[in-house]
């Protein structure tokens, strides 16, 4: 049994060995602007009865049901919708600076901590006009972007969802200081989008292969250099050679993939180790150029040798492809799976080690690409960990083997097309 303690502001919070211990003099507790939220239902309901990206909009608004995520939509007319629009508390940015501070990212933490003054009446949530709860954030003070060409998003700040959009600050909740880059994997996407964009469109098929084109971004701004280093008398040899082998993809079939993966995972974590700084015009671009002179080149040089030793720890070859080492576990079953933890992949997946390799834990969940025809909606998508969480069904783990082919179905819309895909009588609930 564990005694969980909590407050009028919500559970509390220790984390031992860090500032946000629980002391004789301080206690840390989470207040949830989600919680006791009920309304998405209807959030939900009312994304299925909108005819246009501005109905989704109005829904997100009245509602504000989102749990946390962001919201991308098009519809037939052509236009796009970005919203930032989701349960979120009420501080306006002149009582965020009186009352609250940012913490900085905590090893094992995916998120970083807004942490107010308890102590204080006059820090508490404030209460907007039209918010459907108290202490939540109006939409009109979160973000939304309609445009004619793109939005996307890749897990990263609204200022990225299309940079020529230029979006005006919305303050300290909206996540992110305003001095933060963009990640690699919102580069990646950026590019991606803006290359087909030159000389064609996408369609539905070409959507689902850029989203499972498993390129490292990382790769192709590094790779050169990196391997221009095994010059050096004191480079790692076998490490090298290696990675000489790889495509700079994180294909199946892509060599050393998980090298250069262990590898990033140390380089990218360091400051300053790009020679060409960022320019706000040209967030695709900048920053690049890896330092690689002098003690910057030892310094990665070091780096890459310790990714060697990591794997033949693990007693995995340098070499090895992925199909071979990452893979998600179904009972007995190892299903190779494609994509990587970090360098700006698309399909972002995030493996542990287990004995002969890395078991998937994180990454692409329910991949989705929705275009139109005469008739409507054309979807082709799938949940890539199955639908089924009993090891004697059949879709314990089809559609995970269907996911590592990089296969994705085509769902029902009409009436008839989902008839005649059911695998089980309706089930009709009626109050």
């Amino acid at each position: 049994m564990r005694t969980v303690y909590s407050t009028r502001f919500g559970p509390v919070l220790s984390i031992p060995g860090t500032a946000y211990a629980w002391t004789r003099k301080t206690a840390y507790a989470v207040a949830d602007a989600d919680n006791g939220n009920l309304r998405a239902g209807d959030g939900w309901l009312g994304f299925a009865r909108a005819h246009t990206v501005r109905d989704i909009r109005e829904s997100l608004a009245r509602h504000l049901g989102a749990p946390f995520i962001n919201t991308l939509a098009a519809d037939r007319t052509g236009e796009a919708l970005y919203a930032d629009i989701s349960a979120a508390p009420y501080l306006s940015a002149q009582r965020f600076a009186a009352c609250g501070t940012v913490s900085d990212r905590i090893s094992g933490q995916l998120q970083r901590f807004y942490v107010l003054d308890g102590s204080r009446s006059t820090c508490n949530w404030e209460n907007g006009p039209g918010s459907p709860a108290r202490g939540l954030l109006p939409a009109a003070k979160m973000v939304t972007l309609y445009r004619r060409d793109y939005v996307q998003n890749s897990n990263d700040s609204y200022r990225w969802t299309n940079p020529a959009a230029r979006l005006s600050e919305m303050g300290p909740i909206m996540g992110k200081d305003p001095g933060e880059l963009p990640d690699l994997r919102t580069r990646s996407a950026l590019q991606e989008i803006n290359r087909v964009l030159k000389s064609e469109k996408f369609d539905i098929d070409l959507g689902a292969r850029t989203m499972l084109s498993n390129k490292n971004f990382a790769a192709q701004l590094t790779l050169p250099t990196v391997l221009e280093l095994c010059k050096r008398p004191n480079a790692p040899v076998d490490a090298f050679a290696a990675l000489a082998k790889w495509n700079g993809e994180e294909q199946l079939d892509s060599q050393a993939a998980m090298l250069f993966s262990i590898f990033w995972s140390k380089v990218g974590a360091r400051p300053d180790i790009w020679t060409v700084p960022f320019n706000p015009a040209d967030p695709v671009n900048t920053l690049r150029t890896l330092a690689a002179d002098g003690k910057a080149g030892e310094a990665l040089l070091t780096d890459l040798a310790a990714a060697g030793e990591a794997l033949k720890k693990f007693g995995i070859a340098l070499d090895a492809p992925l199909r071979q080492i990452q893979f998600a576990e179904r009972s007995d079953e190892r299903i190779p799976i494609s994509g990587g933890p970090n360098g700006g992949v698309l399909n972002n997946m995030s493996a542990r080690p287990v004995s002969g390799g890395f078991a998937v834990f994180h990454g692409s969940s329910y991949v989705q690409v929705v275009s139109f025809d005469e008739k409507g909606p054309v979807a082709k998508a799938v949940l890539t960990y199955s639908q089924s969480t009993d090891p004697a069904s059949a879709h314990y783990a089809d559609q995970t083997r269907a996911f590592s082919n990089r296969e994705l179905h085509r769902y029902p819309f009409t009436a008839a097309e989902i008839a005649a895909d059911a695998i089980g009588t309706p089930l009709t609930v009626r109050e």
